[in-house]
Parts: C-alpha cells; structure tokens; sequence
C-alpha cells in the first residue's frame, strides 16, 4: 500500500459514507412511523443530507460541511439529551451522559479521520 495512491470512496470512507445513510434513514423514520419532529431532529436531516450529498459527488467543501456536520451533531446530542441530564431519576441520567459521552467520541475520532486520511485528502480534491 506504501506506492499506491488512496482515492476514490473506498475502506473507512465507505464506512463513514454508510454511517451517514445509516443515520438519515434512522431520524426519517422518526418522522415518519413515530411522527416525532422537532427543530433539533431538522438540523439533523438537513446537515446529513448535505453531508451526504457533498460526499457521494466528492465535492471540495465536503470535508468542511462534513466536519461541521460532526461538530453540530455532538452539540445536538447535549439538547436532545438535557431533559435526562436532569431528570431525577439515575437510570435517565445515566442513559443521558452515556448518550452525549458516545456522541461525542464517534464525532472526535470521525473528525480526526477526516482531517488526517489520505483518502479523504486524495478523493475531496480542490
């Protein structure tokens, strides 16, 4: 792998790329067999769907959109969570610290592998 140039969406951007579907199917059956909806859950929709369609055509502010795409989703998982933050019941609370702490690690080691991935850098040309 030393002499062959990493490109195209390909190995953990794939992975990174089915994550992003995996997440936008999971917040529209929200909407639509839970009828749950609310500004938080649309922010969500509508920077995945910009994330998504800025990577699939390999557009050259993908890595920008998607980075603040991770950002946004780690601060969103404090407000969706606050109400278990401060419930009185351990379980809630337990639940809602996990859910944040887990939020914001997959977002950290994603944004680390976006900035640092030779893929990304090869396939997100300028």
């Amino acid at each position: 792998m030393a002499g062959k140039k990493l490109k195209g969406i390909k190995g953990w951007l794939l992975c990174y790329i089915l994550f992003l579907s995996f997440r936008l199917i999971l917040d529209i059956s929200l909407v639509i067999i839970f009828q749950v909806f609310n500004i938080l859950l649309a922010i969500e929709v509508f920077m995945l769907i910009l994330a998504l369609i800025t990577m699939i055509f390999k557009l050259p502010k993908a890595k920008i959109i998607n980075l603040t795409y991770l950002i946004i989703s780690a601060i969103l998982a404090v407000f969706v969570n606050f109400n278990k933050l401060i419930s009185d019941n351990i379980q809630d609370r337990t639940n809602g610290i996990s859910s944040i702490i887990g939020a914001t690690i997959a977002s950290i080691l994603l944004i680390i592998y976006l900035i640092n991935s030779k893929r990304v850098r090869n396939t997100l040309i300028k």
